[in-house]
């Protein structure tokens, strides 16, 4: 491998990270104004990314798998269609502002609608893919609703840091690198030495330390703007502390899984 790859490496990284998505806050609260497919897709990814969370709240509150889903799908058509949206101030912390807005739909409005069934003849608006097989998970007992949605929102939250991290290397050609080295980065499993990663990737170990440290660097730089996207603005480090503690203290592993 070319001894020049650290450098064409954050060149190219920067420039496939010139652009940064809307904060949470602002993506929600214009989906109800905003019919564009732009907007639609980004509510969409949104979906997405809190559906895990908000399902290990419902489900540790006693309701069925396919219960929480009606529910939940219910509660994301609510929010797109913009309804409850016009009083709330961005203020605070995303996470909880999500949270005690479900638990007022099923309170205030769930009510009103008919019981959905699965396969029932009740249509949906088109928000996102379905839950994955490997985001469910039987709820808890040690957890709290809570604790449970908590836990699940940080680990979301790091395999989304994750999933950009591996999407800027490929999209600089750098897959292999990243592969090589994602197990140096917070909570990963190391069982190679430097040494040996250098070997197989063909550069010197002091090249291997150097991207080692960029890499790092720029996951910590998209874990915080990731929290700042849910949070105001010096809340971030609070945040981040109170997520840690959600996880057991213990960091999310480079693979995605939690060791908590």
């Amino acid at each position: 491998m070319d001894e020049n790859a650290p450098t064409v490496e954050a060149s190219a990284l920067a420039s496939s990270s010139s652009s940064r998505s809307s904060s949470h806050w602002s993506v929600v609260f214009a989906a109800g104004k905003d019919s564009s497919s732009d907007a639609r897709a980004a509510f969409g990814e949104l979906y997405v990314a809190y559906l895990p969370p908000l399902l290990a709240y419902l489900r540790s509150k006693g309701h069925a798998q396919d219960r929480a889903m009606d529910l939940l799908h219910a509660f994301f058509e609510h929010l797109l269609l913009g309804k409850g949206l016009r009083t709330v101030q961005r203020e605070g912390r995303f996470r909880n502002w999500l949270l005690g807005a479900l638990d007022n739909f099923i309170t205030d409005e769930w009510r009103k609608h008919q019981a959905l069934k699965r396969g029932g003849g009740q249509s949906h608006l088109p928000i996102g893919p379905e839950i994955e097989e490997g985001e469910i998970e039987p709820p808890d007992p040690r957890l709290t609703p809570e604790q449970a949605y908590d836990r699940k929102w940080a680990i979301a939250l790091l395999k989304r840091v994750l999933s950009k991290l591996s999407a800027e290397y490929a999209c600089a050609g750098r897959q292999e690198l990243f592969e090589q080295l994602k197990d140096f980065l917070p909570g990963g499993y190391v069982a190679s030495s430097y040494d040996e990663v250098s070997e197989r990737l063909g550069m010197k170990p002091n090249s291997v330390a150097v991207a080692i440290k960029r890499l790092r660097d720029r996951y910590a730089e998209l874990l915080r703007a990731e929290i700042s996207d849910t949070v105001e603005p010096g809340m971030v480090e609070e945040e981040w502390g109170y997520l840690r503690d959600a996880l057991g203290g213990q960091p999310e592993t480079a693979s995605g899984d939690s060791k908590a």
